[in-house]
């Protein structure tokens, strides 16, 4: 049966790394299978730091990757180390996920909305923003955050740490199904308490004596 289908992550191609490269299989594999799929993700800025080119100076940009459909949304990127310019980066990213994303989400209408996390950002007002728009959301979970945060020494056992956990929880609390990249995330979503179903799904591995990524075409 096919389906009205949007994928919410946070980076897609023309990025490289391993996050917007599993979100691209992953669309194509749904987008190929028949099923209406949209992805909204942030403008393409990694790993510079900037925003590419090409998309410099929107606040929104619709295009087809590859015959998918893709949504862009404005933000400030940084890579910078300093905590001041990756917390504005995280405020502005937050803003464009409710008064953009979340319109977008809602005029689409899907049956179901797949969200990444991290960054936490999107996970967490992805799983809101679904709840809101009572939409069924599979939650994406690459990475273990914010213990990943704790265990490599960038926070504390603190109050604040203690307040993004009990917001960690709230998310998986809000989710209907599970994917998940390791054996590790599912056991950490289980001690939860959180009985939801969970799929492995592991990296993939991508063949890199295959053709680059496909631009972009048909920006609006």
């Amino acid at each position: 049966m096919k389906k009205r289908i949007v994928i919410l992550c946070s980076s897609f191609p023309p990025e490289n790394g391993a996050a917007p490269t599993r979100m691209y299989h992953l669309a194509k594999m749904l987008n190929d299978q028949g099923h209406s799929l949209t992805v909204i993700s942030a403008m393409p800025n990694y790993p510079t730091g900037k925003i590419f080119d090409a998309y410099k100076g929107r606040f929104i940009v619709k295009e087809k990757f590859d015959n998918i459909n893709v949504i862009r949304t404005w933000m400030i990127p940084t890579n910078s180390s300093s905590k001041t310019k990756r917390i504005l980066s995280l405020l502005s990213y937050s803003v464009s996920l409710l008064l953009i994303a979340a319109p977008q989400i809602k005029r689409l209408n899907p049956d179901l909305l797949i969200v990444s996390s991290p960054p936490f950002v999107t996970g967490y007002l992805g799983a809101r923003i679904a709840r809101k728009t009572r939409t069924k959301v599979l939650l994406n979970i690459s990475d273990l955050w914010p213990k990943s945060a704790y265990d490599l020494g960038f926070i504390g056992n603190n109050w604040f740490y203690q307040f993004l956990c009990r917001r960690e929880q709230k998310m998986y609390a809000s989710a209907d199904i599970f994917s998940v990249q390791s054996l590790a995330i599912k056991t950490h979503i289980e001690q939860g308490g959180h009985r939801q179903p969970i799929f492995l799904y592991r990296n993939l591995q991508p063949n890199f004596e295959q053709a680059r990524l496909p631009r972009a075409q048909g920006k609006r």
